[in-house]
Protein backbone atom coordinates (compact mmCIF):
# COMPACT_ATOMS: atom_id res chain seq x y z
CA UNK A 1 0.00 0.00 0.00
CA UNK A 2 2.82 2.21 0.81
CA UNK A 3 4.03 1.56 -2.59
CA UNK A 4 1.18 3.01 -4.32
CA UNK A 5 0.99 6.25 -2.01
CA UNK A 6 4.40 7.58 -3.22
CA UNK A 7 2.95 6.59 -6.68
CA UNK A 8 0.29 8.64 -6.15
CA UNK A 9 2.81 11.63 -4.58
CA UNK A 10 4.86 11.19 -7.62
CA UNK A 11 1.93 12.08 -9.92
CA UNK A 12 0.83 15.29 -7.81
CA UNK A 13 4.24 16.80 -8.49
CA UNK A 14 3.92 15.83 -11.51
CA UNK A 15 0.93 17.60 -11.91
CA UNK A 16 2.69 20.71 -9.64
CA UNK A 17 5.53 20.66 -12.67
CA UNK A 18 2.49 20.96 -15.27
CA UNK A 19 1.36 24.51 -13.47
CA UNK A 20 5.03 25.72 -13.71
CA UNK A 21 5.06 25.09 -17.48
CA UNK A 22 5.10 21.61 -17.79
CA UNK A 23 3.62 20.24 -21.12
CA UNK A 24 2.20 17.02 -22.24
CA UNK A 25 5.43 14.42 -23.57
CA UNK A 26 7.99 16.92 -21.82
CA UNK A 27 8.52 14.63 -18.96
CA UNK A 28 9.11 11.38 -19.63
CA UNK A 29 7.95 10.28 -16.27
CA UNK A 30 4.50 10.49 -17.19
CA UNK A 31 4.87 10.74 -20.96
CA UNK A 32 6.88 7.53 -21.67
CA UNK A 33 6.35 3.81 -20.80
CA UNK A 34 8.87 0.65 -21.55
CA UNK A 35 9.39 -3.21 -20.56
CA UNK A 36 12.22 -3.47 -17.58
CA UNK A 37 13.93 -5.52 -20.09
CA UNK A 38 13.96 -2.68 -22.78
CA UNK A 39 15.68 -0.09 -19.79
CA UNK A 40 17.47 -2.70 -19.07
CA UNK A 41 19.38 -2.96 -23.02
CA UNK A 42 19.83 0.69 -22.65
CA UNK A 43 22.45 0.29 -19.56
CA UNK A 44 26.38 0.61 -19.88
CA UNK A 45 27.16 -2.83 -19.17
CA UNK A 46 31.06 -2.00 -17.64
CA UNK A 47 33.09 -3.22 -14.64
CA UNK A 48 32.67 -1.58 -11.11
CA UNK A 49 35.49 0.45 -10.26
CA UNK A 50 36.42 2.20 -7.14
CA UNK A 51 39.20 4.07 -8.44
CA UNK A 52 39.49 6.72 -6.95
CA UNK A 53 38.03 5.48 -3.31
CA UNK A 54 34.97 5.68 -2.64
CA UNK A 55 33.95 8.36 0.48
CA UNK A 56 30.50 8.80 1.90
CA UNK A 57 31.08 12.42 2.55
CA UNK A 58 30.79 13.43 -1.25
CA UNK A 59 27.13 12.47 -0.79
CA UNK A 60 25.74 15.39 1.29
CA UNK A 61 22.63 14.19 3.21
CA UNK A 62 19.95 14.80 4.32
CA UNK A 63 19.07 18.18 2.74
CA UNK A 64 15.99 20.31 3.41
CA UNK A 65 15.40 21.19 -0.23
CA UNK A 66 12.51 22.93 0.17
CA UNK A 67 13.03 24.63 3.30
CA UNK A 68 9.91 23.46 5.10
CA UNK A 69 11.96 22.29 8.43
CA UNK A 70 11.93 18.82 6.96
CA UNK A 71 14.53 17.20 5.75
CA UNK A 72 14.96 14.38 3.17
CA UNK A 73 14.63 11.17 5.16
CA UNK A 74 11.51 12.83 7.17
CA UNK A 75 10.10 13.85 3.76
CA UNK A 76 10.69 9.87 2.63
CA UNK A 77 8.88 9.12 5.91
CA UNK A 78 6.01 11.29 5.49
CA UNK A 79 5.25 9.60 1.72
CA UNK A 80 5.47 6.26 2.48
CA UNK A 81 3.35 6.20 6.06
CA UNK A 82 0.26 3.92 5.31
CA UNK A 83 -2.14 6.03 7.26
CA UNK A 84 -2.63 9.75 7.28
CA UNK A 85 1.04 10.85 8.93
CA UNK A 86 0.75 13.43 11.94
CA UNK A 87 3.66 15.90 12.02
CA UNK A 88 4.79 18.09 14.99
CA UNK A 89 5.45 21.36 15.61
CA UNK A 90 9.12 21.22 15.97
CA UNK A 91 11.89 19.46 14.05
CA UNK A 92 9.38 17.86 12.04
CA UNK A 93 8.31 15.26 14.38
CA UNK A 94 6.10 12.72 12.96
CA UNK A 95 3.66 9.72 14.00
CA UNK A 96 2.45 7.52 10.98
CA UNK A 97 2.84 3.94 10.52
CA UNK A 98 5.11 2.05 7.86
CA UNK A 99 6.15 -1.40 6.31
CA UNK A 100 9.38 -2.59 5.40
CA UNK A 101 8.68 -3.86 1.69
CA UNK A 102 12.16 -5.61 2.03
CA UNK A 103 11.39 -8.04 4.63
CA UNK A 104 7.48 -7.15 5.67
CA UNK A 105 8.86 -5.55 9.26
CA UNK A 106 5.79 -2.80 10.49
CA UNK A 107 6.50 0.06 13.40
CA UNK A 108 4.60 3.38 14.13
CA UNK A 109 8.02 4.25 15.65
CA UNK A 110 10.01 5.53 13.19
CA UNK A 111 13.80 5.16 14.59
CA UNK A 112 13.12 1.64 13.85
CA UNK A 113 13.44 1.98 10.40
CA UNK A 114 16.30 3.65 8.07
CA UNK A 115 15.63 5.93 4.34
CA UNK A 116 18.16 3.17 2.39
CA UNK A 117 19.32 4.45 -1.21
CA UNK A 118 18.09 1.65 -3.09
CA UNK A 119 20.85 1.93 -5.58
CA UNK A 120 23.03 2.24 -2.49
CA UNK A 121 25.66 5.49 -2.58
CA UNK A 122 28.87 3.38 -2.97
CA UNK A 123 26.98 0.64 -5.50
CA UNK A 124 26.23 4.62 -7.20
CA UNK A 125 29.85 5.36 -6.77
CA UNK A 126 31.25 2.29 -8.16
CA UNK A 127 28.79 2.16 -11.22
CA UNK A 128 29.71 5.96 -12.32
CA UNK A 129 29.18 8.32 -9.30
CA UNK A 130 32.50 8.98 -9.14
CA UNK A 131 32.49 10.73 -11.88
CA UNK A 132 30.24 13.34 -11.41
CA UNK A 133 30.50 16.86 -9.29
CA UNK A 134 29.49 17.04 -5.57
CA UNK A 135 26.01 18.75 -6.29
CA UNK A 136 24.74 15.96 -8.48
CA UNK A 137 25.92 13.47 -6.19
CA UNK A 138 23.30 15.56 -3.75
CA UNK A 139 20.88 15.77 -6.06
CA UNK A 140 21.43 11.91 -6.36
CA UNK A 141 21.39 11.40 -2.60
CA UNK A 142 18.31 13.14 -1.67
CA UNK A 143 16.30 12.15 -4.95
CA UNK A 144 12.91 12.57 -4.37
CA UNK A 145 11.57 13.02 -7.80
CA UNK A 146 11.38 9.67 -8.62
CA UNK A 147 9.86 7.43 -5.91
CA UNK A 148 11.49 4.34 -6.11
CA UNK A 149 15.26 5.62 -5.52
CA UNK A 150 14.75 6.06 -1.52
CA UNK A 151 12.71 4.00 0.38
CA UNK A 152 11.74 3.05 4.10
CA UNK A 153 12.57 -0.06 5.52
CA UNK A 154 13.74 -2.10 8.85
CA UNK A 155 16.91 -1.29 10.02
CA UNK A 156 17.56 -4.83 9.89
CA UNK A 157 16.73 -5.68 5.88
CA UNK A 158 19.18 -2.09 4.99
CA UNK A 159 21.69 -3.62 6.89
CA UNK A 160 21.50 -6.70 5.34
CA UNK A 161 21.52 -4.88 2.05
CA UNK A 162 24.21 -2.85 2.36
CA UNK A 163 25.81 -1.39 -1.30
CA UNK A 164 25.20 -4.99 -2.63
CA UNK A 165 23.29 -5.11 -6.42
CA UNK A 166 20.73 -7.15 -7.99
CA UNK A 167 23.08 -9.94 -8.38
CA UNK A 168 24.56 -10.22 -4.80
CA UNK A 169 21.20 -9.63 -3.07
CA UNK A 170 17.53 -9.43 -3.30
CA UNK A 171 14.62 -8.86 -0.42
CA UNK A 172 13.75 -11.60 1.47
CA UNK A 173 9.99 -10.59 1.30
CA UNK A 174 8.96 -13.05 -1.76
CA UNK A 175 8.32 -12.35 -5.43
CA UNK A 176 6.17 -9.31 -5.43
CA UNK A 177 9.08 -7.37 -3.44
CA UNK A 178 12.15 -9.17 -5.42
CA UNK A 179 9.91 -7.57 -8.67
CA UNK A 180 10.13 -4.12 -7.36
CA UNK A 181 13.42 -4.20 -6.33
CA UNK A 182 14.98 -5.29 -9.39
CA UNK A 183 12.54 -2.79 -11.88
CA UNK A 184 13.92 0.08 -9.33
CA UNK A 185 17.27 -0.87 -9.55
CA UNK A 186 16.65 -0.66 -13.15
CA UNK A 187 14.65 2.96 -13.57
CA UNK A 188 17.68 3.93 -11.27
CA UNK A 189 20.38 2.97 -12.98
CA UNK A 190 18.39 4.53 -16.28
CA UNK A 191 17.42 7.57 -14.71
CA UNK A 192 21.06 8.33 -13.60
CA UNK A 193 22.76 7.21 -16.01
CA UNK A 194 24.72 4.91 -13.89
CA UNK A 195 26.67 1.49 -15.34
CA UNK A 196 25.41 -2.49 -14.90
CA UNK A 197 28.68 -4.53 -14.39
CA UNK A 198 28.07 -8.06 -16.14
CA UNK A 199 26.74 -10.07 -13.44
CA UNK A 200 24.04 -7.37 -12.64
CA UNK A 201 22.93 -7.47 -15.74
CA UNK A 202 23.00 -11.05 -16.32
CA UNK A 203 21.10 -11.58 -13.12
CA UNK A 204 18.74 -8.82 -13.62
CA UNK A 205 17.99 -9.94 -17.35
CA UNK A 206 17.48 -13.61 -15.99
CA UNK A 207 14.91 -12.70 -13.27
CA UNK A 208 12.58 -9.64 -15.28
CA UNK A 209 10.67 -12.09 -17.33
CA UNK A 210 9.48 -13.61 -13.97
CA UNK A 211 7.74 -10.37 -13.20
CA UNK A 212 5.25 -10.28 -15.90
CA UNK A 213 4.94 -8.28 -19.28
CA UNK A 214 3.38 -5.14 -18.13
CA UNK A 215 5.52 -1.82 -19.12
CA UNK A 216 6.69 0.53 -16.33
CA UNK A 217 7.56 4.09 -15.95
CA UNK A 218 10.42 5.62 -17.78
CA UNK A 219 11.98 7.86 -15.41
CA UNK A 220 12.84 11.68 -16.54
CA UNK A 221 16.87 11.32 -16.88
CA UNK A 222 19.03 13.26 -14.32
CA UNK A 223 21.35 15.83 -15.01
CA UNK A 224 24.57 12.96 -14.49
CA UNK A 225 27.20 12.41 -17.51
CA UNK A 226 26.98 8.80 -19.22
CA UNK A 227 29.62 6.18 -17.83
CA UNK A 228 32.50 5.62 -19.94
CA UNK A 229 32.32 9.25 -20.74
CA UNK A 230 30.64 9.10 -24.45
CA UNK A 231 31.10 12.09 -26.36
CA UNK A 232 30.08 10.10 -29.87
CA UNK A 233 27.91 11.72 -32.12
CA UNK A 234 24.40 9.91 -32.92
CA UNK A 235 25.15 6.44 -31.56
CA UNK A 236 22.54 3.85 -32.29
CA UNK A 237 20.12 4.65 -28.96
CA UNK A 238 20.46 4.11 -25.47
CA UNK A 239 20.86 6.91 -22.61
CA UNK A 240 23.87 8.46 -23.37
CA UNK A 241 25.57 12.06 -22.84
CA UNK A 242 26.50 13.42 -26.20
CA UNK A 243 28.75 16.38 -24.51
CA UNK A 244 27.30 20.12 -25.25
CA UNK A 245 26.52 20.27 -28.61
CA UNK A 246 26.34 18.56 -32.19
CA UNK A 247 27.89 19.27 -35.33
CA UNK A 248 26.80 18.65 -38.54
CA UNK A 249 25.82 15.33 -39.14
CA UNK A 250 25.32 14.27 -35.59
CA UNK A 251 22.48 13.23 -34.36
CA UNK A 252 20.42 12.15 -31.11
CA UNK A 253 18.14 9.06 -30.66
CA UNK A 254 15.65 8.08 -27.84
CA UNK A 255 17.21 8.75 -24.59
CA UNK A 256 20.24 10.74 -25.25
CA UNK A 257 20.93 14.46 -24.55
CA UNK A 258 23.16 16.95 -24.77
CA UNK A 259 24.68 18.93 -21.49
CA UNK A 260 25.34 22.31 -20.33
CA UNK A 261 29.34 22.91 -19.84
CA UNK A 262 28.07 23.99 -16.25
CA UNK A 263 25.83 20.60 -15.81
CA UNK A 264 22.59 22.23 -14.36
CA UNK A 265 20.84 22.39 -18.11
CA UNK A 266 20.59 19.96 -20.70
CA UNK A 267 18.87 19.11 -24.33
CA UNK A 268 17.15 15.94 -23.91
CA UNK A 269 15.47 13.83 -26.80
CA UNK A 270 13.30 11.67 -25.66
CA UNK A 271 12.47 8.06 -26.06
CA UNK A 272 8.66 9.54 -27.18
CA UNK A 273 10.51 11.56 -29.99
CA UNK A 274 9.95 15.03 -27.95
CA UNK A 275 12.71 17.28 -27.56
CA UNK A 276 13.21 18.72 -24.44
CA UNK A 277 15.52 21.69 -22.90
CA UNK A 278 15.34 21.15 -19.13
CA UNK A 279 16.66 23.39 -16.39
CA UNK A 280 17.57 22.84 -13.13
CA UNK A 281 15.25 20.38 -10.98
CA UNK A 282 14.62 18.77 -14.10
CA UNK A 283 12.42 21.98 -14.85
CA UNK A 284 11.28 22.31 -18.78
CA UNK A 285 12.36 25.63 -20.45
CA UNK A 286 11.17 24.53 -23.68
CA UNK A 287 9.92 21.34 -25.80
CA UNK A 288 9.63 20.96 -29.99
CA UNK A 289 6.05 19.73 -29.27
CA UNK A 290 6.72 16.38 -30.95
CA UNK A 291 5.97 13.73 -28.55
CA UNK A 292 3.92 10.31 -29.15
CA UNK A 293 6.34 9.39 -31.74
CA UNK A 294 8.89 6.94 -30.54
CA UNK A 295 11.79 6.11 -32.75
CA UNK A 296 12.32 9.55 -33.90
CA UNK A 297 15.71 10.84 -34.64
CA UNK A 298 16.86 14.44 -34.23
CA UNK A 299 19.64 15.37 -36.56
CA UNK A 300 21.63 18.45 -37.04
CA UNK A 301 22.02 18.54 -41.13
CA UNK A 302 24.97 19.80 -43.06
CA UNK A 303 23.17 22.84 -44.74
CA UNK A 304 22.46 23.65 -40.60
CA UNK A 305 19.05 22.97 -40.13
CA UNK A 306 17.72 20.80 -37.63
CA UNK A 307 15.18 18.25 -38.32
CA UNK A 308 13.30 15.85 -36.11
CA UNK A 309 12.15 12.91 -38.62
CA UNK A 310 9.70 10.53 -37.45
CA UNK A 311 10.55 6.66 -38.00
CA UNK A 312 9.19 7.08 -41.11
CA UNK A 313 10.82 9.91 -42.67
CA UNK A 314 8.49 12.38 -42.22
CA UNK A 315 9.78 15.70 -41.00
CA UNK A 316 8.26 16.68 -37.47
CA UNK A 317 9.81 19.90 -36.55
CA UNK A 318 12.82 21.69 -37.93
CA UNK A 319 14.57 25.12 -37.01
CA UNK A 320 14.57 26.34 -40.53
CA UNK A 321 18.17 27.48 -40.84
CA UNK A 322 19.02 25.89 -43.48
CA UNK A 323 21.54 26.97 -46.37
CA UNK A 324 24.20 27.57 -43.22
CA UNK A 325 26.51 25.09 -43.60
CA UNK A 326 29.08 24.21 -40.76
CA UNK A 327 26.50 25.74 -37.97
CA UNK A 328 26.74 24.16 -34.74
CA UNK A 329 23.86 23.01 -32.29
CA UNK A 330 24.94 23.56 -28.71
CA UNK A 331 23.12 23.54 -24.93
CA UNK A 332 24.22 26.82 -22.84
CA UNK A 333 24.80 27.32 -19.18
CA UNK A 334 22.47 29.95 -19.42
CA UNK A 335 19.80 27.46 -20.17
CA UNK A 336 19.72 28.74 -23.70
CA UNK A 337 19.87 26.00 -27.00
CA UNK A 338 21.58 27.47 -30.06
CA UNK A 339 22.29 26.84 -33.48
CA UNK A 340 25.23 28.97 -34.14
CA UNK A 341 25.98 29.65 -37.53
CA UNK A 342 29.59 29.03 -38.81
CA UNK A 343 30.85 32.47 -38.23
CA UNK A 344 29.65 32.31 -34.76
CA UNK A 345 26.35 34.01 -35.30
CA UNK A 346 23.03 32.74 -33.83
CA UNK A 347 20.72 31.52 -36.49
CA UNK A 348 18.03 30.15 -34.02
CA UNK A 349 17.58 29.41 -30.05
CA UNK A 350 15.00 28.09 -27.87
CA UNK A 351 15.07 31.11 -25.46
CA UNK A 352 16.84 31.61 -21.87
CA UNK A 353 16.10 30.55 -18.42
CA UNK A 354 14.13 33.32 -16.93
CA UNK A 355 11.80 31.76 -14.55
CA UNK A 356 9.22 28.98 -14.22
CA UNK A 357 7.84 28.62 -17.41
CA UNK A 358 8.37 27.44 -20.80
CA UNK A 359 10.73 29.45 -23.26
CA UNK A 360 9.71 30.21 -26.52
CA UNK A 361 7.33 27.96 -27.61
CA UNK A 362 7.24 24.31 -29.68
CA UNK A 363 9.32 26.60 -32.24
CA UNK A 364 11.82 28.86 -30.65
CA UNK A 365 12.49 31.71 -32.47
CA UNK A 366 14.14 32.06 -35.57
CA UNK A 367 17.01 34.88 -36.46
CA UNK A 368 16.92 34.59 -40.31
CA UNK A 369 13.21 35.85 -41.10
CA UNK A 370 12.00 32.47 -42.40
Amino acid sequence: MHHSIRRLLAAAGAAALAGAGLVAGAAPASAATALPTDLLRQLVVEPESNSPAYDRDRFEHWVDANGDGCNTRREVLKQESTVPFRQGSSSCSLTGSWVSYYDGATTTNIADFEIDHAVALAQAWRSGARNWNDDQRRAFANDLDFAGTLVAVSSASNQAKADKDFAQWRPPAGQQAACRFAIEQVQIKYRWSLSVDQAERDALATFLPSCGSSPVEVPAKAGAPAPGGNQGGGGGGGSTNLGSQLSPGQSMSGGQWLMAPNGRYGLAFQPDGNLVAYGPDYRPLWHAGTYGNPGARFTLQGDGNAVIYARDGRVLWHTYTWGYPGSTLRAQSDGNVVVYRSGGAPAWYSGWDTGQRAQGGSRGVNLLGR
